[in-house]
């Protein structure tokens, strides 16, 4: 059965962008939502951290407030969502990816990850992941910075299951 898709008009560059994209992804979440009930997976799941948190290690791994995690069972692909507003310092870059435990087990890469270079940025990334084990998955998002005490705000984690 073929979604219907209908993008929402652009809006002129202005504080209307995030609305923009915030409506984008919701309305990419409605399709899949119901192709995942034909096909018999679990609906998408979300979490949304408002809470500043900082990173100082020049490695992949958690910040002080663990997450967004999200737990959803899963076919062999998944669309994830990830968004935060990101702070690099030390004149490095900042990243946020994902790491998966459950029927899958796949540390953070660097190919499912968004990265920041510019300070005060809202980014996005909307990533196919075709590494899964069927199951139920666990989603905890990851980071990582370069310079130092790089800075994560609204970090939003969200995954629709594809079979």
């Amino acid at each position: 059965m073929p979604v219907k898709f209908d993008p929402l008009p652009l809006p002129k560059f202005d504080i209307s962008l995030l609305n923009y994209l915030n409506q984008s992804f919701e309305r990419i979440r409605q399709a899949f939502r119901s192709v995942n009930a034909e096909l018999n997976v679990s609906p998408d799941a979300e979490q949304v951290l408002t809470a500043q948190a900082q990173a100082a290690a020049n490695a992949w791994g958690d910040l002080a407030t663990i997450g967004p995690i999200v737990t959803v069972k899963t076919g062999a692909r998944a669309i994830v969502m990830l968004s935060a507003q990101q702070l690099p310092a030390g004149g490095g870059d900042c990243r946020m990816g994902y790491a998966v435990t459950g029927a899958s087990t796949l540390a953070q890469a660097d190919d499912y990850a968004m990265i920041s270079f510019a300070a005060n940025q809202t980014v996005n990334a909307v990533l196919l992941d075709p590494r899964l084990t069927p199951g139920v998955n666990t989603f905890t998002a990851k980071y990582l910075n370069t310079g130092g005490g790089s800075t994560w705000l609204r970090r939003r984690l969200a995954v629709i299951p594809i079979k």
